[in-house]
């Protein structure tokens, strides 16, 4: 998946952040390429998850509250990024591909990829676009662990008190079961207008999701 280069296949010396609850779903039938996404993108504080079968990204999708799916395709085979998407229409997917084409770009544009990237696919263009994946998703750096964890306790506390499932509070406030339960696990920085609908949802002051939160 990328290329050989005087990095050794890493990402540049220069200060990266470090991006808490990242989970990453790396999708190639090509062992070494797996192994080497899995080293470059532990640089940016990535929990990554490697996959050789693509019949299985689906259901590992369903299972994984991933953020990011690097998916390996070949020309005109979008049959595995159309599974993901039914399997969760909220997680960012990057494509990588040896054989681009104009009509597999578009239909992946269709569904919604963050981006289409050509092999072989320089380290540090990589880093870039997982970053600012993780910038757009809104997810935290490591100094912001504290605050969300406290938050993310608030809601599942307050969630469970009530007695709704991931999936009901999610109907309720209007947002994915998939954020609900990345925001309980302090892995996402929900805005203030999600903020606000869950505490509606749950029947409580936007103050109660911030207990126990040092101003």
């Amino acid at each position: 998946m990328l290329q050989n280069h005087p990095s050794e296949g890493k990402c540049s010396a220069r200060p990266r952040p470090r991006w808490s609850g990242l989970r990453i779903l790396v999708v190639d039938e090509d062992r070494a390429s797996l192994d080497q996404a899995a080293e470059i993108l532990a640089r940016v504080g990535a929990e990554v998850t490697v996959l050789s079968e693509e019949e299985r990204a689906e259901a590992e999708v369903r299972r994984g509250a991933y953020q990011l799916v690097l998916l390996a395709v070949r020309a005109g085979g979008l049959h595995t990024l159309e599974r993901i998407r039914r399997a969760d229409g909220d997680v960012s997917v990057v494509v990588v591909t040896a054989d681009p084409d104009t009509d597999t770009a578009i239909a992946a544009l269709k569904l919604d990829v963050a981006d289409y990237l050509e092999k072989p696919c320089l380290p540090d263009l990589l880093c870039e676009t997982v970053e600012r994946i993780a910038r757009k998703k809104g997810l935290p750096t490591t100094s912001d662990d504290r605050v969300l964890r406290a938050i993310g306790d608030n809601v599942r506390g307050l969630r469970l008190g009530a007695g709704l499932t991931l999936k009901q509070l999610g109907a309720r406030a209007g947002l994915s079961m998939s954020l609900i339960s990345q925001v309980e696990r302090g892995e996402s920085s929900p805005s203030i207008g999600s903020l606000h609908r869950i505490a509606r949802s749950l029947d409580v002051g936007l103050s109660e999701l911030f207990r126990g939160v040092d101003p």
